[in-house]
């Protein structure tokens, strides 16, 4: 019975998967296209809280799945959008680790993991995004737009 069971979650693995993947891509490409008429960085990556969202909510062993959908929903979007292939890469692995630090963290420093939110939790989650990984992540995609546009980390 729970061989069974198994086997059914295996043949429905993929269309949640390309799902997330497909919803990923879309948000970036969003963010992208609403981003263009500013210095080429996104004020706001809108597909990053849906990858936080459903891994908060997914448990670890099935992570995998989770961060491949996404990170390839990134790199098709950047792609699609033109951006250099080393930039697309580094911003695909920058987003997989602002979303994947902010969930992990989230579920061990908060304790979070499954609804009701307290407004305790939601305050803890909310500063240690805004506070500790975002920012963090932020420097990340400003050295690796330095560094592969040879330009001052400055300007």
């Amino acid at each position: 019975m729970n061989q069974q069971r198994h086997l059914n979650q295996q043949r429905h693995f993929p269309r949640p998967a390309l799902a997330l993947c497909g919803g990923y891509l879309a948000l970036a490409l969003i963010s992208i296209y609403l981003s263009r008429n500013s210095n080429g960085v996104a004020f706001f990556w809108l597909p990053n809280v849906i990858a936080f969202a459903v891994l908060v909510r997914t448990p670890f062993k099935q992570w995998s799945t989770v961060l491949v959908a996404c990170v390839t929903g990134n790199f098709i979007a950047n792609v699609v959008a033109q951006i250099p292939l080393p930039l697309a890469v580094g911003f695909s692995l920058i987003n997989l680790i602002e979303y994947s630090l902010g969930a992990w963290l989230c579920i061990h420093l908060t304790g979070y993991r499954q609804p009701p939110l307290t407004l305790d939790q939601s305050i803890r989650i909310l500063l240690l995004l805004v506070l500790l990984v975002t920012p963090f992540c932020a420097v990340l995609s400003a050295s690796v737009m330095s560094h592969q546009l040879n330009a001052p980390w400055a300007e």
